[in-house]
Order: C-alpha cells, then structure tokens, then sequence
C-alpha cells in the first residue's frame, strides 16, 4: 500500500525535530511527542491528522507489516527506527489524534 503524502510530510518533519526541537522525545511520557505531533498538526491541518491516523491504524492492524522496515523503505525520514519504536509512535500517535476530535 502506497502511503498517504501525510505520512511523508510526518516522518519528515519528525526527524527534522528529532534533534534540533525536541531533544528528549524518546525519554519518559510521551508529552514530547505529543508536541511533535501538534506541531505536525498546525503546520498541516487537521485533515492531514485524520489521514496519518488512519494510515497508522491499517498498518497496525496488519501482523504481516514489519514497521521498522516500512519506516526505512517508505518515508521521507533520514534514518530509520527500530520496529518497536515505530509501534510506539504508530500507535501514540493515533492514541493522540483520538483525542483531537
């Protein structure tokens, strides 16, 4: 399944923040990728929310997707993540837009 532009624009914006906005996201609660999410959220709407979460949603609900591996091959970020915390984001991510409505 080809991803949506959202998730493109996500995963590149998100290791563009990684390092340079928000130094600690993968420490402790997830309030710093909340952040990330939100400034995701202002720079491309709410529809771009609705579409990564359902996007996320699908690969999640799929036992055969390796995410890890779909992170490296189909978004626009310069490295890759390990499995699980691609999960993580995945599924915080749809905990976070959820929660938006």
């Amino acid at each position: 399944m080809k991803p949506p532009q959202s998730f493109l624009d996500f995963t590149k914006e998100f290791h563009q923040d990684l390092g340079l906005v928000h130094p600690g996201w993968a420490e402790g609660t997830p309030q710093v990728r909340y952040e990330m999410y939100a400034d995701f959220r202002q720079r491309y709407g709410d529809a771009a929310v609705r579409d990564l979460a359902a996007y996320f949603t699908r690969m999640l609900a799929e036992p055969d997707h390796v995410l890890g591996a779909l992170w490296c091959r189909k978004s626009e970020a310069e490295w890759g993540l390990p499995g699980e915390g691609v999960r993580q984001i995945f599924e915080e991510f749809g905990e976070w837009a959820a929660r938006m409505k």
